[in-house]
């Protein structure tokens, strides 16, 4: 049978949905299902109503948050640091000598709120490693500036690596993006057994780990 993804939500305080029991239906109703949210200090667990209509929103936002033009991507609703981020660098590239630490300082501040801030329905696997490369490409060139002998050559080359590993940033969300569309919903299922499944006696964190190697695999299957 064909594996297919979905593009499971993560957040910090992570919602945990109880599997509908009723596998015939085909349709998704809007019954509720109980979630438990353990806090951070995992000293209380409470209780909310999530409905399986909510689950197919998000399902639906990387469709229709993420525009893509020739396989790359060029604007993403909601998350609008993406196009400043991009803007930064352009605008570090094209700087004169005497405003390019201020343009470099921009862009890190900028670019630590990208990190932090990737959409739910986005934080996949290639789109943390497109951001992660990103990452030591701006690092390089940090490093490389504070050195008082480097050269402008050397500096135009860490410039050129930020702005190809953002370019491909731009790929791989639009690869992810594709590759939803193409899946269904087999991957929320594992994700949901395994993060439900309270019969082992695992903790938030184990059964939260689990779930995670599961979706992990179902991506790597594509």
């Amino acid at each position: 049978m064909k594996k297919n993804l979905f593009i499971a939500a993560f957040a910090a305080t992570a919602l945990i949905a109880c599997k509908n029991e009723d596998k015939e239906t085909e349709m998704m109703d809007d019954t509720a299902m109980e979630m438990e949210m353990d806090d951070m200090t995992n000293t209380e667990t409470e209780t909310i109503a999530y409905t399986n209509t909510e689950a197919v929103d998000f399902q639906r936002d990387f469709a229709e948050s993420v525009e893509v033009k020739d396989k790359k991507t060029t604007n993403v609703k909601g998350w609008t640091i993406y196009t400043t981020v991009n803007d930064d660098i352009k605008m570090l590239r094209s700087a004169k000598p005497a405003t390019r630490m201020t343009a470099a300082q921009k862009l890190r501040a900028d670019f630590n709120s990208l990190k932090n801030s990737i959409p739910e329905y986005m934080n996949v696997r290639r789109v943390r490693r497109a951001v992660d490369k990103i990452d030591v490409r701006i690092e390089d060139f940090e490093n490389d500036a504070a050195e008082s002998d480097v050269t402008a050559k050397t500096l135009d080359k860490d410039l050129e690596k930020i702005g190809d590993a953002y370019e491909n940033l731009s790929e791989q969300i639009a690869k992810a993006r594709e590759q939803y569309i193409d899946n269904k919903e087999d991957a929320i299922e594992e994700y949901l057994e395994e993060i439900n499944d309270l019969d082992k006696g695992k903790t938030y964190e184990e059964r939260l780990r689990d779930a995670r190697e599961e979706y992990d695999e179902e991506m790597d299957q594509k």
